[in-house]
């Protein structure tokens, strides 16, 4: 939740403590890791040296088209943001598959029409996988 950074800094004061989100999918995490979409890191107290040592951070890790030093209230949010977001789009496939099987409707093809929208895209619409919905159990 936003805030534990600073709740943890103040705890551990004679150490440096960043938040610093990971943007991984299980079945890409390698790659993920490799060829991040973003680098963000937070710092709980708002100092010069606090900033160069996010600074430092952000240097170590892989090339990405986002680098973003901010609060660590805010890269919290960012992670905490990303993740409801994500959530949501879960929830409302699983609702819209079961809405296409009731009405006998062929998921792969709306999921492709939706997902072909580049404001949605592709990602979190392919519920019938192996650590999602089973074709075969019949929900």
């Amino acid at each position: 939740m936003p805030g534990t950074c600073e709740i943890l800094q103040s705890l551990y004061q004679d150490r440096f403590i960043f938040h610093s989100p990971e943007f991984l999918t299980e079945k890409t995490a390698a790659y993920d890791v490799a060829h991040p979409t973003r680098n963000i890191v937070g710092y709980p107290i708002d100092t010069p040296e606090y900033r160069a040592r996010a600074q430092q951070v952000i240097d170590c890790l892989p090339d990405a088209p986002v680098n973003t030093i901010c609060t660590s209230r805010e890269a919290e949010f960012i992670k905490y943001g990303s993740n409801c977001f994500l959530y949501l789009k879960v929830v409302y496939a699983n609702i819209l598959y079961d809405l296409a099987q009731q009405s006998q409707s062929d998921w792969d093809i709306i999921k492709k029409g939706i997902g072909s929208d580049p404001r949605i895209g592709e990602s979190h619409l392919d519920i019938i996988h192996s650590s999602g919905i089973q074709e075969h159990q019949g929900r």
